[in-house]
């Protein structure tokens, strides 16, 4: 291939132009209810950013440890894109109110791939299923999953925990500066 910048440039561009003809082409236009024109096409917009920013991993692979990093932008708007679209589409702009989980457990989904792209550092593990466990957590409470079993778990968890700690006579003192 000549010259893998024209390509990427190249495609933001077509994918851009295919989005705003689809907007203009379909102005007052709706199907199933569903408005298209600029009103019904502007999350697609978002999905095009995060595009921009995961594309590059796509196109310059063998240059994939050193760009890696596009990894967490592109992976957050790709995703915001995505719940803005359906909410956009379904007009179930209430469901924000429990979707926003979806971004921690984005952040974990690109830590995770970041930690597969470069030398493996432990530590991304540890913040990869901090966050997606975190955020899945939340999405589990606020979207209703666990209305009475969540917050019972969380209960018996804690009071397990506790009589563990209090129950051990043999543990150890923190240690003495």
């Amino acid at each position: 291939m000549r010259s893998k910048s024209s390509l990427y440039i190249g495609l933001l561009i077509i994918a851009l132009g295919v989005i705003t003809l689809f907007a203009q082409v379909t102005r007052g236009m709706g199907m199933f209810g569903v408005p298209w024109g600029w009103g019904g096409t502007w999350p697609l917009l978002v999905l095009w950013a995060g595009a921009a920013f995961l594309l590059p991993i796509a196109i310059w692979w063998e240059r994939r440890r050193s760009i890696a990093g596009l990894v967490i932008p592109g992976t957050l708007l790709t995703t915001i894109g995505l719940i803005l679209l359906f909410q956009n589409l379904t007009g179930r702009w209430g469901t924000w109110s429990f979707l926003w989980a979806m971004v921690p457990i984005a952040v974990g989904v690109a830590l995770l791939v970041f930690y597969y792209l470069t030398d493996r550092p432990k530590g991304l593990l540890v913040a990869a299923g901090i966050n997606g466990g975190m955020g899945l957590l939340m999405l589990m409470i606020f979207s209703g999953t666990f209305t009475l079993l969540g917050p019972l778990l969380m209960v018996v968890l804690g009071v397990v925990l506790v009589l563990a700690g209090l129950g051990r006579s043999d543990r150890r003192e923190w240690p003495n500066a």
